[in-house]
């Protein structure tokens, strides 16, 4: 009986955990939460979005990030082209800061632009 009201409890904590993400309501303008950048050419881009975040919004403390799709890639493998948005977490604010990301070629890594502009 114990297994069973257990079993119970947490399938509905975890009915309860995904209706409440399934209801998080995406900011205008974006298809879906995430990225599609791995880890290195986050850290790549992180640089440059950094630059951004302290040269308009005066904010160098920045202490997090949420990355948002803006468009979904488009283009054969190798090819394809898409840009997110990443909202910056620096001194209590959230800052955006908009990235176009085009793949160089099968395998040959992937080139990134800042698209927010500085001033």
């Amino acid at each position: 009986m114990k297994k069973i009201l257990l079993s119970a409890l947490f399938t509905g904590m975890m009915l309860s955990a995904f209706s409440a993400s399934a209801q998080e309501t995406l900011p205008a303008g974006v298809v879906q939460k995430g990225t599609l950048a791995d880890e290195t050419l986050t850290r790549d881009a992180m640089g440059g979005v950094l630059g951004v975040v302290a040269a308009k919004y005066h904010c160098s403390n920045a202490n997090d990030y949420t990355p948002y799709i803006l468009r979904a890639p488009k283009g054969a493998a190798g090819r394809r082209a898409w840009d997110e948005r990443w909202l910056i977490a620096c001194s209590g604010k959230q800052y955006p800061v908009d990235i176009h990301f085009q793949e160089t070629g099968s395998g040959q890594g992937t080139d990134w632009a800042i698209l927010t502009p500085v001033k």
